[in-house]
């Protein structure tokens, strides 16, 4: 298994436990609070289809955001 693919799977579970994580505390946030923590979910996860759909590519997560 390649270095990249290894560390592709582990920012994987990394971001699952992640989103477990933002559930758990979301309880007690504000409405506010909960979108940017959503959003900031939401932007992890399109950097990271990113990665995983262009595996070889030296992106940057302003590039995959448009930014």
């Amino acid at each position: 298994m390649s270095k990249v693919k290894m560390m592709l799977e582990l920012d994987f579970v990394e971001l699952q436990k992640l989103k477990t994580d933002v559930l758990f505390i979301s309880s007690s946030l504000t409405n506010t609070q909960k979108e940017i923590l959503s959003s900031v979910v939401s932007l992890i996860e399109k950097v990271q289809d990113q990665a995983i759909d262009n595996p070889q590519n030296n992106f940057t997560s302003k590039q995959v955001l448009g930014v």
